[in-house]
């Protein structure tokens, strides 16, 4: 009976001692795996961007990728899958000497969407983003291309109506984090053409802008920018999204658009400064017409210019 007793005494100890070990080696397996997030750590995290109603709100109508006209307004939605970039304004693969850039997806379609990819950031970076998809410099600008468009509206929502907008990370953790920006800001002016002999509206096959041969003491007389750059950082300072502008290069020529016979185009122009004269051609298979207006353009806006008097030549 003795025996009996100490061989119990000697299995419950050791029973003990087993569970004491491995209750030890667990918390010492937790401590290894728990480790606080460094927020400044450089990494790839899957971003979540959203957008935010501020002071801007009111600019806000021609900032989204599906645009539809609403008289003499515009109503916008984003849609789901719609493509964007994003350019990390305050890192650079330094390694590699590349810029930290790539894709982003829009994620509802709606009116207001939230936009999310893998992005490579740490807390209170400064994210561009840019609508439609482009390619920044080294210097953390893009080019807006102004050529080629037909006119249509879906055209110019889908492939020119550039809009812009700077996302803050506001939260991180080891793999995700979050961010939030104001309304985009369009960079362009969208305006509706149509034209008149006087009595009947003209059939477009092609448009010609151009500014007028009269514009001041320069060469861009009978010229039209056929592209614009925009510059997201000044003196390697992040700009404000309202300090983001488009810029007019590559005053080749009239800038020519194809509309097959329709007589009403849609059309993305540079906003300008100043109130400009503006000539415009427009071919069809009864012959040319020309004639000029004058207006300034300012980006954002959606300008209806409708019934413009043309003349044909002879």
């Amino acid at each position: 009976m003795k025996n009996r007793i100490h061989t119990n005494l000697l299995m419950n100890w050791l029973m003990s001692a087993v569970l004491l070990i491995a209750a030890t080696g667990c918390s010492e397996k937790n401590e290894d795996v728990v480790t606080p997030t460094d927020v400044n750590e450089v990494k790839t995290r899957h971003l979540v961007i959203t957008q935010v109603e501020d002071n801007t709100a009111t600019k806000s109508a021609l900032t989204r990728a599906i645009l539809t006209e609403n008289g003499s307004t515009m109503t916008a939605s984003w849609k789901a899958g719609d493509a964007l970039t994003y350019c990390n304004l305050d890192q650079t693969k330094a390694e590699l000497s590349q810029l930290v850039t790539g894709p982003l997806t829009a994620t509802q379609t709606a009116a207001f969407s939230q936009f999310s990819g893998s992005v490579t950031c740490a807390l209170s970076d400064d994210i561009a983003v840019v609508y439609p998809t482009t390619t920044f410099t080294a210097a953390k600008t893009f080019t807006i291309n102004l050529a080629d468009q037909t006119g249509d509206l879906d055209d110019v929502a889908n492939s020119f109506h550039y809009v812009y907008g700077v996302a803050t990370v506001t939260a991180v953790t080891a793999n995700t984090a979050t961010a939030s920006m104001g309304l985009m800001k369009s960079l362009l002016t969208l305006c509706k053409f149509s034209f008149t002999d006087g009595s009947a509206a003209i059939p477009i096959n092609t448009l010609e802008i151009s500014y007028d041969d009269t514009y001041p003491n320069d060469s861009r007389g009978g010229k039209y920018p056929h592209s614009a750059t925009v510059a997201a950082m000044d003196d390697t300072a992040v700009k404000s999204k309202d300090d983001v502008h488009a810029t007019a290069t590559n005053f080749s020529g009239p800038l020519t658009i194809s509309a097959s016979g329709r007589t009403e185009v849609y059309v993305a122009m540079v906003p300008t400064s100043e109130s400009v004269v503006y000539r415009f051609t427009v071919t069809n298979s009864l012959g040319t017409y020309t004639g000029t207006a004058t207006a300034r353009l300012k980006e954002g806006e959606f300008v209806v210019a409708t019934d413009l008097r043309l003349t044909k030549q002879q």
